[in-house]
């Protein structure tokens, strides 16, 4: 979803389409020909930009639709900010913290950026990214690793641990405001303050979240909604909650 009106849908990992209230239309994609015709990934922002993905090479539309890298990486996974900044994170099969991707210049990073203006900086980490995910302000960026959870600002280069624990290839989490990081940790919700740069626990869950990006808050009421897993291990089976503020 860009909005709550539209959305990208990326049907059988071959075309995509675009959803604007009850219209749907199929959007121009670039891809070499003779090539593995499925996308490693698709990742939109809240401008209706969007990147992927296709047959060796990684695309992005930013009012009109350019090639900005190859890859041959086995696992690719792209995170576009608002601004129009991608966060590429790619694996090779025979070293998973290696990345294969190139843009351009001999050297090699397990991640790293591309901004608007396609100026590559490199991300400083060096573990296994298992998910990743802009801040609305295009600053920050929450990714967590084999390490933990972390907040890293993008302008300043300067990096802020969230928690050591608890966190695994499923963790759920996302941003609910540009200060404001929420994130599972055991059986509780727990809200981690850019600014003061700690975390309080503001609930525990009634069952397991085991997908990414749970949650979403209402901007009029400060509720703050988030679902659990059907097949958690609670045995509690698949709900729908609401946190008040």
């Amino acid at each position: 979803w860009v909005n709550h009106q539209v959305a990208y849908l990326v049907v059988n990992y071959t075309s995509i389409y675009l959803l604007n209230g009850q219209s749907l239309s199929p959007v121009s994609i670039d891809s070499a020909p003779n090539v593995n015709p499925f996308f490693a990934d698709f990742t939109a922002n809240s401008a209706q930009n969007f990147a992927y993905a296709l047959g060796g090479t990684v695309y992005r539309s930013l009012g009109s639709l350019s090639s900005i890298g190859q890859d041959n990486s086995s696992e690719l996974q792209l995170r576009l900010a608002a601004d129009g900044t991608l966060f590429v994170n790619g694996t090779n099969p025979s070293n998973p913290n290696v990345s294969t991707i190139d843009v351009g210049t001999p050297t090699k990073s397990t991640s790293y950026f591309i901004s608007a203006s396609d100026q590559r900086i490199s991300y400083p980490g060096s573990q296994t990214i298992y998910d990743a995910e802009w801040s609305p302000d295009s600053q920050n960026i929450a990714i967590s690793n084999s390490q933990g959870l972390s907040v890293f600002n993008y302008k300043t280069g300067k990096s802020q641990l969230v928690t050591l624990t608890g966190i695994g290839p499923q963790s759920g989490f996302n941003w609910i405001s540009t200060t404001d990081l929420l994130y599972v940790n055991g059986n509780a919700v727990w809200d981690f303050g850019l600014t003061q740069g700690t975390s309080h626990k503001i609930a525990n869950t009634p069952g397991a979240i085991n997908h990414l990006a749970p949650f979403a808050a209402d901007a009029t009421t400060d509720a703050i909604y988030f679902s659990t897993d059907p097949k958690d291990s609670l045995g509690t089976g698949a709900g729908i909650y609401r946190i008040n503020p």
